[in-house]
């Protein structure tokens, strides 16, 4: 399978996290799934091209001091050659 293209379709959400929380992973686009919290803007990526992706993070407490992340989280991944 041969493809020079990733598309990503997913809707942007903005989460409230705590701050310091965020467990951030990098992953070449090609292996970006559905369901993955991608932090980029962009929606069409390079297969070899190291994307950040939120792996775990932590709910805000009550008292505890928040930041917030946008995020796209994939509905549907597409290769595109």
């Amino acid at each position: 399978m041969q493809f020079n293209r990733v598309r990503l379709e997913g809707e942007r959400e903005e989460l409230e996290i705590r701050i310091g929380s965020a467990n951030v992973k990098r992953k070449l686009a090609m292996l970006i799934r559905e369901g993955d919290l991608v932090l980029e803007e962009r929606r069409e990526l390079e297969p070899h091209e190291e994307v950040e992706v939120l792996a775990g993070y932590e709910e805000p407490e009550e008292g505890v001091p928040t930041e917030r992340l946008k995020v796209l989280r994939v509905k549907r991944v597409e290769f595109v050659g």
